[in-house]
């Protein structure tokens, strides 16, 4: 006897589905925007009222996509709650909002959202929306996971930091070429790593300032042989 199939009831999903997160503090529009994704086959995370919750189930669940109003309730709106989301996360993030002042369309915008959809929404609009939202970052993804893996085997030494000069990315030339590895390196300061590298801050902090520099000099790999390198520092 083949096994019958029972319909999902609302809440859960099939793995293939898409799930978004509503983060809205209006329980009609909520409740609105839930039936509306899940007719048109989205999976629905959670609907969450407030930034904090909204933060703690990323963590937890990992949804394909957040879709946020900017006022929330609770102490944090939707713009500092996507901007920590931001930070933390590598999910696209879409403003669903009433507030359409061009104020407050700027300060959303540093949070780096994927797209703004104004209240009251269609519903062909919204599924267009979503859908370039989510199949932008999976470009994107795509292209950071190629230039990682350039990054990642290039004969050279690639080395990146964040702007405290605290390294981020050593490679495996780099591991090879100084003799340290890369959990060594990682989250260490430029200077501690290239202690014997006197010209090393003037450098860096010329690069903090916008500038792409070029350098002839030498490095010491290990406690004795010195490497004659030449060396391109660029901001990103």
């Amino acid at each position: 006897i083949p096994p019958q199939h029972t319909p999902p009831r609302r809440g859960e999903f099939h793995l293939n589905k898409k799930r978004i997160l509503i983060v809205e503090d209006e329980a009609v529009v909520a409740l609105d925007l839930r039936t509306t994704l899940e007719e048109m086959g989205y999976a629905v995370a959670a609907v969450i009222d407030t930034g904090e919750a909204a933060i703690a189930e990323i963590a937890i669940h990992r949804p394909d996509l957040v879709l946020m109003d900017i006022q929330l309730a609770g102490p944090m709106d939707g713009i500092e709650t996507a901007a920590k989301i931001h930070r933390q996360f590598d999910i696209p993030l879409v403003y669903l909002t009433a507030n359409s002042a061009d104020a407050t369309f700027q300060d959303a915008k540093s949070s780096a959202p994927s797209a703004f959809i104004n209240k009251p929404y269609r519903k062909a609009g919204l599924g267009q929306t979503l859908d370039l939202a989510l199949d932008q970052h999976r470009r994107a993804q795509a292209t950071r996971q190629l230039l990682a893996a350039v990054v990642r085997h290039s004969h050279d030494a690639i080395i990146s930091s964040d702007l405290g000069d605290l390294v981020s990315t050593w490679n495996q030339s780099a591991e090879r070429i100084y003799g340290i590895d890369a959990e060594r390196a990682i989250g260490h300061p430029m200077a501690q790593l290239f202690a014997d590298a006197d010209e090393l801050p003037a450098l860096l902090e010329r690069a903090r300032g916008g500038e792409r520099i070029e350098y002839i000099g030498q490095r010491r790999s290990g406690e004795i042989k010195i490497l004659h390198i030449s060396l391109v520092l660029s901001p990103i």
